[in-house]
């Protein structure tokens, strides 16, 4: 039976949205989730930039529409770090994006996939030792 084939599946860390993070001046307020993602969010991360160790590029369903969008969320709103393989169609289509726009072919090897996401904790711990 003729169909269109199933996108290749991408490698990448898969991790959640804090419930609950310090917001304001000194903390002094308590937000939950992020403005773009819910609490508990699922997101795909594809990307990061690793010279500052702060931000990664991910993939989720905004907290507004429902849609998949991609998005920049600093890594210390993320938690329960994890490697995945994304299979869903729209993941893999702004994954395959993000990857154009860079010059990349494709993303993260499992093995890359599994470094990064033993370093995004580490790069946790740098931003609550500043």
């Amino acid at each position: 039976m003729g169909g269109q084939a199933m996108p290749e599946p991408v490698w990448c860390v898969v991790a959640n949205v804090i419930t609950e993070r310090p917001y304001g001046p000194d903390g002094a307020e308590i937000r939950s989730g992020t403005k773009h993602f819910r609490p508990g969010a699922k997101l795909y991360i594809i990307d990061a930039y690793s010279g500052m160790s702060e931000n990664v590029i991910v993939i989720g369903r905004h907290r507004g529409s429902n849609l998949y969008c991609r998005m920049v969320v600093p890594v210390w709103h993320l938690e329960n770090f994890r490697v995945k393989l994304a299979y869903s169609p729209q993941v893999i289509q702004l994954a395959n994006e993000h990857f154009s726009t860079r010059r990349i072919k494709t993303g993260w090897s499992e093995q890359e996939a599994l470094q990064m996401c033993e370093a995004f904790p580490l790069w946790q711990q740098l931003k609550k030792a500043t």
